[in-house]
């Protein structure tokens, strides 16, 4: 059996495999190249959020299009039926490969170290046979002597310098792709791996180095003028990131640019598994039987109306279905590798209207806003722009469009717990006892606690001064507090929102250790007292047997609460499900 794929990004590694000789499990997508090749204009941005196969896919180019490469690799490949097309294009370039997702520091001249750090990996690469080369005259001979030896870089006083100059960091790649040109006598394919990293960081430590995130951005911009706009010696060039930052006057007056958005113009199976790729691959394994639960918890990413699993995801639950120690419950696995402190920061300053809307998103609802495809950083000081990035890094799908907004909707059960993770970031920074209440909240259902449950709840709703806009609907603050404790339990149990169950929906379930199971109706009481909303909240549950789900299931005890809130006081009531009821509780604060 084929050994899954987990963290290898090199084309050359997966399709060799493992030492003992054995090849990789690999999902083709190797008729990618033919589809960049096919497209209309020279230079190709291609954003998706991170782990859908970005790198590996550049690596691929590369292997396929380097005059160097070992062309077996793509051996009973889809791309090798098309004879025609590898005669054309298949070891017919030399490649310049640029991955800049390394290239990271606090302040502006960190950041430069780290550009030349990466610019002599490529260096090292080409610049041993260049500076021989008879192709080269000897001005460029001695311009690749310089590049082969640090010791050579001198500052403006004539001391040795830590790094190249900003102007040398500028030439560099454009340098590197003429020679190339020179030398073989034929066009370069350039592409460059996570473009927007470096602007990234130096957005986050502006404060750190003012004028950091001004100065990279020009210094991106001129490394791309000189290598994608103006260089005569290029063929084509293939650019990603994980947002489209074209604003940024990174890409200006690149008019060979084509970008590959989220819309029907380009095929999108490329950058994700499909669902028949999903399928074969638990076949294979042997684990089938997963597929529902794969698919509900990482299916759901929507690039040009076609839905797409997350590679990472899917590999990784794979794994431990698999393996007989592992665990088989599904876990936020892309969550742990592409974390966005980003969206906490703006939730934390957003307004009720955005807090509301973010927690209906939690309820498996969905919302209308307003989208952009293109986005500088500074556009992140605006809260109102929370729905573009979370679109642009996946959190969420854009389900429909219309002419000013779009509909859009979290993707799967895996973003609804990573919303829950960025909410409780939020709710903890209210109060520095709301970390020790979102704990008592989550523990409390399935003990029977309904006094913790008041308490923490009460706690944490207290502490939320937004809440007191007296100004909102009935039905809206239900739903805030729907969302918020739906986002919550997130953070410990496995949770089912609006799932359908005996004779309708209820607001949220879930299994606990040990077959118990917990079921909750929550409620704004209206004109009611809280006491009596809370019992017509448990009235409906038993009312409408939500319990059923829970005991198809397999769970012999269930916990029913029903739970009214009023601003920031709640009243929550409980009865324990066994055949029948057994008991109950009631609590006020």
């Amino acid at each position: 059996m084929k050994a899954l794929p987990l963290g290898v990004d090199d084309f050359n590694g997966l399709i060799l495999g493992e030492e003992n000789g054995e090849p990789y499990y690999y999902v083709d997508k190797t008729l990618l190249i033919r589809e960049v090749a096919a497209t209309t204009g020279r230079v190709h941005l291609i954003p998706r959020p991170r782990r859908f196969g970005k790198s590996l896919n550049l690596d691929m180019i590369w292997q396929f299009m380097d005059i160097n490469a070992d062309k077996s690799l793509f051996d009973g490949l889809k791309i090798s039926e098309d004879q025609a097309f590898c005669k054309k294009y298949q070891g017919q370039y030399p490649v310049l490969y640029f991955n800049m997702k390394d290239i990271k520091g606090a302040t502006f001249a960190e950041a430069c170290n780290g550009v030349s750090t990466q610019i002599l990996d490529i260096m090292d690469d080409y610049y041993s046979f260049l500076i021989d080369s008879p192709k080269l005259n000897q001005a460029q001979q001695s311009k690749c002597a310089l590049y082969d030896d640090p010791e050579k870089w001198k500052d403006k006083d004539g001391k040795p310098a830590e790094s190249l100059s900003v102007n040398d960091l500028t030439n560099a790649l454009k340098n590197l792709s003429r020679y190339l040109s020179k030398h073989y006598g034929k066009k370069v394919v350039v592409l460059i791996d996570e473009y927007d990293v470096p602007l990234n960081y130096a957005w986050t430590n502006e404060k750190n180095d003012p004028g950091y995130y001004k100065k990279m951005v020009k210094l991106i911009q001129d490394m791309f003028s000189g290598l994608l706009k103006t260089n005569k010696s290029l063929a084509f060039g293939v650019v990603t990131g994980c947002m489209r930052i074209a604003r940024e006057s990174i890409f200006t007056g690149m008019n060979n640019l084509t970008v590959w958005g989220y819309d029907n113009q380009f095929k999108q199976e490329y950058f994700g598994f499909t669902d028949s790729e999903v399928r074969s691959m638990l076949d294979y394994y042997g684990i089938a039987d997963f597929y529902e639960t794969t698919k509900e918890w990482y299916d759901g990413f929507n690039f040009g109306g076609e839905d797409l699993y997350c590679p990472w995801d899917v590999l990784q639950y794979v794994r431990n279905c698999v393996e007989p120690r592992s665990s088989k419950e599904p876990q936020m696995f892309w969550a742990s590798s592409s974390g966005n402190d980003v969206l906490t920061d703006l939730l934390q300053r957003s307004t009720p209207d955005i807090q509301g809307k973010y927690l209906k998103l939690m309820k498996g609802d969905s919302i209308e806003a307003v989208i952009k495809h293109e986005m500088t950083f500074l556009d992140l000081e605006r809260v109102n722009n929370i729905w573009s990035l979370m679109v642009a890094t996946g959190y969420l799908k854009i389900v429909s469009k219309k002419a000013l907004e779009s509909e859009v909707m979290v993707p799967n059960l895996e973003l609804k717990q990573l919303l829950g993770d960025h909410l409780s970031r939020w709710i903890s920074g209210f109060s520095d006892d709301n970390e020790t209440r979102i704990s008592d909240f989550c523990n409390a259902f399935p003990n029977g606690d309904v006094q913790a449950v008041t308490t923490s709840l009460t706690g944490i709703l207290s502490s939320m001064i937004h809440l007191q806009d007296q100004k909102q609907s009935g039905e809206r603050r239900e739903s805030l507090y729907q969302g918020i404790a739906l986002g919550l339990l997130y953070l410990k149990w496995n949770v089912m929102s609006n799932l359908e169950s005996g004779d309708g929906y209820c607001d949220i379930s879930f299994e606990a250790e040990n077959q118990v199971g917990v079921v909750i109706e929550m409620k704004d009481p209206g004109t009611d007292d809280l006491e009596k909303a809370a019992n017509s909240a448990l009235d409906q549950i038993k009312r409408k047997h939500y319990t059923q789900e829970l005991l198809n299931r397999g769970c012999t005890k269930i916990f029913m609460y029903g739970i009214s809130c009023r601003f920031h006081t709640v009243s929550v009531v409980m009865e324990i499900y066994n055949t029948p009821p057994a008991s109950s509780q009631n609590s006020t604060p």
